[in-house]
């Protein structure tokens, strides 16, 4: 099932970030990564599917990047009430990140498609890691 292209915001996940780190890698075109892990639990009291994400990236540049992509982590995870999925990734950047926010987008068991609030990756709180 696709969602087309009006979502409507629900808030029926909350999104927890239990870890975060802010890298720069020795080498390589996209010397910068963000490493996370993640949990999503369903708050609603109706049944949800996620079908993707969209990510939405202030580059230390000023540039500004949307990255919408099918499924979460090769999955469409189903949650029902109080259920919970987790997952944990790497992104790669040419600059080093100024702001992050993440957003999944699925629809619920009356077929209705939504979008998630936001959640927002403090990233100005990190202290750059280097690479040994």
């Amino acid at each position: 099932m696709s969602c087309g292209t009006i979502l409507t915001e629900r808030a029926y996940l909350s999104v927890h970030v239990p870890f975060l780190q802010l890298a720069r890698m020795r080498s390589g075109r996209e010397p910068y990564s963000v490493f996370f892990q993640l949990t999503i639990q369903n708050v609603s009291t109706v049944r949800v599917q996620l079908l993707g994400r969209k990510w939405t990236i202030h580059e230390g540049n000023d540039t500004l990047r949307i990255i919408e992509g099918e499924h979460v982590f090769g999955v469409d995870p189903v949650l029902a009430p109080e259920c919970v999925f987790g997952y944990g990734g790497r992104l790669c950047f040419a600059e080093c990140p100024r702001a992050m926010e993440l957003r999944f987008f699925g629809y619920d068991e009356t077929a209705s498609c939504f979008i998630s609030p936001p959640c927002t990756f403090p990233i100005q709180n990190l202290t750059l890691t280097q690479e040994k």
